[in-house]
């Protein structure tokens, strides 16, 4: 799931990093561009989770994805 996410974040102009950090991350601006910064020592699980929760207020209107990866960031966005 993370991957299909990471690709949605790159359809959406948005960096992803993974770093060795406590905390989920979160949705940054540097440099004026959109960047994603989460913690590489989550499972994969968590990883989907912070990154679906960052790209839920996102237009998807407009872009392909798979819908159980939509679904899967509507589920977050209600969370």
């Amino acid at each position: 799931m993370t991957t299909h996410l990471e690709e949605l974040a790159e359809k959406l102009s948005i960096r992803v990093r993974w770093e060795p950090m406590d905390g989920a991350g979160g949705l940054c601006q540097l440099k004026g561009k959109k960047v994603f910064i989460g913690s590489s020592v989550q499972s994969a699980e968590q990883k989907a989770e912070a990154l679906a929760k960052a790209l839920a207020d996102s237009k998807l209107d407009d872009i392909y994805v798979l819908p159980e990866v939509r679904q899967f960031v509507e589920r977050m966005r209600d969370a």
